[in-house]
């Protein structure tokens, strides 16, 4: 096995250990058929990053009621839905390249996403030739929503809905500098799971 490939063995392991139920790795599941390249299966997974809010974080949105006058909506919330960052290694990670990765989440616009992406894009250049996961996981658990200037509150009103949109999922990718991917939901989608979210935790409270 090559040096690359033991780092990568060994970064999984880590991860593994590190994150526990918010890992899971792509040869831990049916994937491998979807994984498989020229017989060859790539090493890589999927990272649930939970986000550590700020005390009294709120979600914001607006609607227009009855008599069409605008009525703000506040709730404080203890909980968002989270990123998830997908992942595989090519052969020549970490030495050279970087991982190949997907970040999904749905209560972030594209152009949210690709700030994110532009950021780890960033710190991958400049720890290149060493594994890269931890830092990138751990940016994004303590500094996103800092870095979108998210201090205090989620406006629901900035998500909105992709435009011009023909996939079936309701996903819109593309390549992001050659190596990054964005996948975005559309807004509409977006509100259902913070709502359940919401109505769980006023449960919770009662």
């Amino acid at each position: 096995m090559s040096l690359d490939g033991e780092e990568q063995d060994d970064e999984l392991l880590a991860l593994a250990s590190i994150y526990e139920d918010s890992f899971v790795s792509a040869l831990d599941h049916d994937a491998e058929e979807d994984l498989a390249v020229k017989d060859e299966v790539l090493k890589g997974g999927e990272l649930a990053i939970h986000l550590d809010l700020p005390p009294e974080f709120s979600i914001l949105s607006k609607r227009v009621g009855e008599n069409d006058e605008v009525l703000e909506q506040r709730l404080v919330v203890e909980h968002l839905p989270p990123l998830y960052l997908h992942f595989t290694y090519p052969s020549t990670y970490p030495s050279e390249h970087p991982p190949n990765f997907t970040l999904s989440c749905k209560w972030l616009n594209r152009a949210q996403l690709t700030q994110l992406c532009t950021q780890l894009d960033a710190q991958w250049e400049e720890n290149k030739g060493s594994v890269i996961m931890f830092t990138w996981a751990q940016f994004l658990k303590d500094s996103s929503l800092e870095s979108l200037g998210f201090t205090d509150e989620l406006n629901l009103d900035i998500i909105k809905p992709v435009q011009s949109m023909n996939i079936g999922d309701g996903h819109y990718n593309r390549r992001f500098r050659g190596k990054l991917v964005l996948m975005v939901m559309k807004a509409k989608s977006v509100i259902i799971p913070i709502v359940i979210i919401v109505a769980k935790l006023k449960e919770l409270q009662l």
